[in-house]
């Protein structure tokens, strides 16, 4: 995997990228949102829909970004996240171990537990 600088965007940016960005940028606006959004509720949301998204990638993204959500916020809807989760397509051996480390941190520091 390839290291990119993660950017901060405004909501609108944020908005436009979700609806008419490349697999590209969708992959890395999951972390943007987790990493530096203001409110743990949009940007949990921005990772919830990317979620369903089709390329494996920007799904295994948004649950990065939604652990770095939880280091930051120390709050997510589990409910919804497990809901979500069990929904889930299956992640390729590439992604497998850094979505199961992401739900590990998610697990640390919400004390919360994942099957």
């Amino acid at each position: 995997m390839k290291y990119e600088s993660i950017n901060e965007y405004t909501d609108k940016e944020i908005m436009d990228i979700l609806y008419y960005g490349s697999e590209s940028e969708l992959k890395n606006i999951a972390l943007s949102v987790g990493e530096f959004h203001q409110s743990y509720r949009f940007a949990q949301d921005v990772c919830f829909f990317l979620l369903d998204h089709s390329n494996e990638d920007v799904r295994a993204n948004a649950i990065l970004g939604l652990s770095y959500i939880a280091r930051r916020f120390k709050e997510l809807d589990i409910k919804k996240l497990k809901l979500l989760l069990r929904q889930q397509k299956a992640f390729s051996e590439k992604n497998t171990e850094r979505v199961q480390y992401a739900l590990e941190d998610i697990s640390l520091f919400l004390n919360e537990h994942f099957e």
